[in-house]
């Protein structure tokens, strides 16, 4: 089982496939960063938490969460969420966050992978046209 990314900072949970426990609840795999331990108790009604017994990482999810689906599911939501958040804020400031700006400056670089091609792409752009010129 590939490792449950559960924030934006990159902390996750790797689940041993020979310790997989059938609910949420007690010790659930290693955390990604530190090697402790991270396990889920129940603190209210409505609410667990995540901790990791060596480096104290500490995270709050919905009790309803009940199984490893399901938390990949919903830290990708609140992850995708918080970006959105960052992004409206930015956008209301008149001003683009520099983590949001390193993100597209990557993926414009992983597309366009040559300065020419790069280039070529803006001045197309700028005239107006829409297909992308292919300088392979």
């Amino acid at each position: 089982m590939d490792p449950i990314v559960l924030n934006e900072f990159g902390e996750s949970l790797c689940v041993d496939e020979r310790f997989r426990p059938v609910s949420l609840f007690g010790a659930l795999g290693t955390h990604g960063i530190c090697g402790g331990g991270i396990h889920a108790v129940v603190v209210s009604k409505t609410h667990r938490v995540l901790f990791c017994d060596r480096c104290k990482l500490r995270m709050h999810i919905p009790i309803k969460l009940d199984d490893y689906p399901g938390l990949r599911q919903w830290c990708a939501l609140q992850m995708r969420a918080k970006r959105y958040q960052e992004l409206q804020a930015a956008q209301a400031w008149g001003q683009v966050p520099f983590k949001l700006k390193q993100e597209l400056q990557r993926r414009f670089a992983e597309q366009y992978p040559t300065p020419e091609h790069a280039r070529a792409v803006r001045a197309s752009r700028e005239e107006g046209e829409d297909a992308l010129i292919d300088l392979t």
